[in-house]
């Protein structure tokens, strides 16, 4: 007959001699009840030494062994059961446990899986619950692993001020900010097209927004492109300040001209000259600009002379045209350290200026000059003088004849 708590019912009326150590049957006899109760003592006490109280613990290689010190105590497995269990050993993968050598189970944690290796420590405590055919793992149990990221965050010492960063998939770091860098990363987005400037010099940030002022007074925006952009649409380029300047390190800076996909020319300056513009092909220079004024053009430069461009069209005098041509003073002189002849704008009625008026701030005033009529203004009084001096020639002719 069973005997010990497993043995018991949860009907009372069917306890009666269901452990044969207990005597609680109907018309019992007198000396029958003190056994019984010194028997009840002693199973109340194996069972709670099968939790822990007293038991020895064995075995090796996982495989896990468990007597009661109190004989009889588990004549059986029964679903149920509850034992306690001080690792001798740590595990290096599946495992086992016998108790009181009624043969060994396995050892399951989270319903029916295999214990895995280091789920038993060696010295640790764990209770095991038989469900009838293995021990469950109910405690003691590592039953989640340690998420590799949580314990890399757990691994840092961080200060005050510092930002975290990923340096692997399961590796930190840390960096510490500067109050700019902080009021960076809680700036309020603008919410639009924009670039984030930030002036080390000046301490301070902010957003260049398309069609929007650059807030941060005395920082210049240089743009360095390694491959070519293209802007579509029309593009205004605009300054409130003096002037408005593209810069580029190489040695001509140079502004390609596309139209339509097909390449149309080049135009730009270098150390020689403030201006030049160049074929589509790269190979001739078809005008150019030194840096004294002197103009070169491979090509015929062509002015426009249409009638539809003129008003107020009338003959020039015999005596305007020679009180011109007599005003002129042909000199010889050095112009830039270069030894030339010809004119002083100065004395030529008419001149202008070429580059800008003498009262334009931008302009050094020792490069602002007067020009002399281009060469048209020059031919018109001289063609007339020439018609003239040709008529009195023939009448002098005709009257020697």
């Amino acid at each position: 007959m069973a005997q010990g708590i497993q043995a018991w019912s949860l009907t009372a009326s069917a306890n009666g001699n269901a452990d044969a150590n207990v005597n609680f049957s109907e018309g019992q006899s007198p000396p029958s009840l003190n056994n019984s109760s010194r028997a009840l003592m002693s199973a109340l006490r194996a069972f709670y030494n099968a939790l822990g109280g007293g038991i020895t613990y064995g075995g090796s290689s996982n495989a896990y062994t468990a007597t009661n010190d109190s004989p009889g105590a588990w004549s059986a497995y029964a679903e149920g059961q509850i034992i306690g269990l001080e690792a001798n050993h740590t595990n290096t993968g599946a495992a086992t446990i016998n108790v009181d050598g009624l043969g060994a189970k396995t050892i399951k944690k989270s319903a029916s899986t295999d214990v895995d290796a280091g789920d038993i420590v060696s010295g640790a405590f764990y209770l095991l619950r038989y469900n009838g055919t293995h021990f469950q793992l109910v405690s003691g149990e590592a039953f989640q692993p340690l998420d590799a990221q949580l314990t890399a965050l757990a691994g840092l010492s961080p200060t005050s001020g510092d930002v975290f960063y990923w340096t692997g998939a399961t590796s930190l770091s840390a960096i510490a900010t500067t109050a700019i860098g902080r009021g960076l990363l809680s700036a309020t987005d603008p919410n639009a097209d924009r670039i984030l400037f930030f002036d080390d010099s000046a301490g301070v940030f902010d957003y260049l927004v398309h069609s929007s002022d650059f807030a941060i007074s005395g920082t210049s925006l240089s743009l360095n492109m390694a491959t070519a952009h293209e802007w579509t649409g029309a593009q205004t380029f605009t300054s409130s300040g003096a002037q408005t300047t593209f810069r580029t390190n190489s040695t001509n800076a140079k502004i390609i001209f596309n139209h339509n996909g097909t390449l149309r020319g080049y135009a730009g300056a270098n150390a020689s000259y403030c201006f030049f513009a160049i074929d589509s092909a790269n190979t001739i220079l078809a005008l150019s600009v030194d840096n004294s004024g002197n103009t070169v053009a491979a090509g015929t430069v062509t002015g426009s002379s249409d009638r539809k461009f003129k008003t107020d069209i009338a003959d020039l005098t015999l005596e305007w045209a020679a009180a011109f041509i007599d005003s002129l003073r042909p000199r010889s002189f050095l112009k830039r350290g270069v030894a030339l002849v010809g004119f002083v704008a100065q004395e030529i009625p008419d001149a202008r200026y070429v580059f800008a008026p003498p009262d334009d701030p931008d302009m050094d005033p020792d490069q602002v000059g007067l020009s002399i009529p281009a060469g048209a203004e020059w031919m018109a009084p001289m063609v007339l003088l020439i018609r003239d001096l040709r008529a009195r020639v023939a009448e002098l002719e005709a009257r020697l004849a």
